[in-house]
């Protein structure tokens, strides 16, 4: 779409993050203009100016719907001698999709519970978030190590190991398999119709191979106003927080001006809790933990200032 937090003493300025990831990030991060500086030491997001724009690959129309996603993942930590961190991403995956009916019928598919124990738990056919095994960049600098774009040959959600190897060379994917198994319903349903919708990072020092930050993100989203974006009148739970997150989904969509279907988390409630934005403090260095979706894809990394 997760807290250890080290404190950062005194008001730093928000550094650009990595140029072919987010070169545009200090104008304007899918809905946020930045503003000039940032002094969060708490994981919150950074100052920014909303604007009521939102772009996405993900969407219910054809041709949308069987085109794969792109995720890239960047760890550019080994910029500066001595300040590279291991990087170690959780992602949690999910049905991307509401047509606004809670029922057991998913865009053709009949929901049980005896073939989608996962997808379909308590009774609601969005809101299951399923996470899946972590990935590994140590930014070392071998290939797959410091930049990795996961998507998939033929899925919309790349659940399933056919890979596009471009930038990809270790094959990664969103393995849910040890949760949903191989092969099954739910996998296919997933393959078709997930996104991520949060991630759960780690930074690890390399050398000791303790975690010395670690947090919950999801991306910004601006899920207003009422004739663009409908509650779902949904909330559901969320890894590491209390009270539950409403959920909306898209009418009409920036990009097409059609109804994307797409399900998103009230920003209200998410962002004070997993936020797009999260820097620290490690050693000598600051580090800047970003997420951010785009027409193209969705996008984290971690870089050093």
């Amino acid at each position: 779409m997760k807290k250890i937090v080290l404190s950062i003493l005194g008001i730093f300025a928000l550094a650009a993050c990595s140029e072919d990831v987010y070169q545009d990030i200090d104008t304007q991060n899918n809905g946020l203009e930045a503003a000039n500086t940032a002094s969060d030491d708490s994981g919150a997001n950074a100052p920014f100016t909303v604007v009521n724009i939102y772009h996405s690959p993900w969407n219910i129309e054809q041709p949308f719907i069987d085109t794969p996603v792109r995720y890239t993942i960047e760890n550019s930590t080994n910029v500066i001698p001595g300040g590279r961190l291991i990087f170690r991403v959780t992602p949690y995956v999910g049905l991307a999709y509401y047509d606004g009916v809670n029922n057991n019928n998913y865009y053709g598919t009949l929901l049980n519970l005896s073939n989608y124990p996962n997808l379909y738990a308590n009774g609601y056919k969005i809101g299951n978030f399923i996470p899946a095994q972590p990935i590994i960049l140590d930014g070392t600098g071998a290939p797959g190590t410091e930049i990795v774009e996961i998507e998939s040959i033929n899925n919309h959600c790349p659940v399933i190991q056919t890979m596009n190897p471009i930038n990809n060379p270790n094959n990664e994917y969103f393995n849910v398999s040890p949760i949903i198994g191989v092969s099954t319903l739910e996998e296919s349903l997933l393959a078709s119709y997930g996104k991520v919708f949060f991630f759960y990072w780690e930074a690890i020092d390399p050398t000791t191979n303790v975690v010395v930050n670690s947090h919950f993100v999801t991306p910004f989203c601006y899920n207003y106003p009422s004739t663009k974006w409908a509650s779902a009148s949904i909330a559901v739970n969320v890894p590491s927080v209390g009270p539950t997150i409403p959920l909306f989904y898209n009418i009409v969509s920036d990009d097409t001006t059609e109804n994307s279907d797409e399900v998103v988390f009230n920003q209200d409630d998410i962002l004070n809790v997993y936020p797009y934005y999260t820097p620290f403090l490690y050693g000598a260095y600051y580090y800047d933990v970003i997420t951010k979706v785009d027409e193209d894809g969705m996008y984290l990394d971690i870089s050093i200032r």
